[in-house]
């Protein structure tokens, strides 16, 4: 935004700047025209009964303010600052979408760690997509009090002024309040999130110790099954020579008895210890 006084002392003369928004690639899809909401839910403009707000671009939204608010263009003859009150809510409604889809996010996170059994894998891309939210809310904070600012001083110093306690006193109130709205609500998503974080720190730690838990229990329980092997591979070596304990004599009773009490003797002593 631009404004500088004409040298003729009436009026001043100024540039707005719309940067358009981000168009993906072709192969990526397409994205649709952002629509100016206002806070209060009205389908009509409360200064122009019967007309609805233009809503393809900010570019028109802003026209169809300035045709059809001509009291604007009036009392920002010496204080363009007036002028840019539509501009300042546009962006506000901006926010107010880019927020609403971030607490969206967070309530289907929050619903399927209420309703559903989620695996690890799970909990760890919520845990990744929770991450990301926090870093992005940090730079959001920063724009909105960047947008905030020229509300709060009612424009650029170098920009023509009129009376401080006149109507741009009122609009930058009103301004100031919509973006700290904003601020706040930004305020309650941030903590949402950190408690979420903590909350999936939590029960992926759990959900490592069961899975941590499960597999040293399966080690155990081929550790025994294979100590029950031991008394037959020890009593076979040490009986297995040639002799009346052999396989086939008479006495080869022994080998079997001997075996399986040293069997029984191990998983005793495995579940006394």
């Amino acid at each position: 935004m631009w404004f500088s006084a004409r040298a003729s002392g009436t009026g001043w003369d100024g540039i707005i700047l719309l940067q358009s928004l981000f168009v993906p690639e072709k192969s990526k899809g397409t994205c649709g025209h952002s629509e100016y909401r206002t806070f209060c839910a009205r389908p009509d403009s409360p200064l122009d009964p019967g007309k609805k707000f233009d809503k393809s671009s900010m570019r028109d939204t802003l026209v169809f303010c300035f045709k059809n608010r001509p009291e604007i263009i009036q009392d920002s003859v010496n204080d363009p600052f007036i002028i840019l009150q539509d501009l300042f809510r546009i962006i506000a409604s901006e926010w107010t979408v880019v927020l609403t889809y971030l607490e969206r996010e967070l309530v289907t996170i929050e619903y399927c760690l209420e309703k559903e059994d989620p695996t690890l894998e799970e909990l760890e891309t919520y845990l990744k997509d929770l991450f990301v939210h926090r870093r992005r809310v940090t730079r959001y904070c920063l724009f909105i009090l960047e947008a905030r600012d020229p509300c709060a001083s009612q424009g650029q110093r170098s920009w023509p002024r009129g009376a401080r306690d006149g109507p741009a006193l009122e609009v930058s109130t009103g301004l100031v309040a919509d973006f700290d709205q904003l601020e706040n609500l930004l305020a309650r998503l941030s903590e949402r999130i950190t408690k979420n974080i903590n909350l999936l720190t939590a029960l992926v730690s759990i959900g490592e110790g069961k899975l941590g838990r499960a597999k040293t229990q399966n080690i155990a329980m081929l550790t025994k099954v294979g100590v029950c092997f031991i008394p037959f591979s020890t009593i076979a070596t040490v009986l297995g020579t040639e002799g009346p304990f052999a396989p086939g004599q008479p006495k080869s009773w022994v080998f079997w008895l001997a075996s399986v009490l040293g069997i029984l003797l191990i998983v005793a002593l495995s579940y006394l210890y």
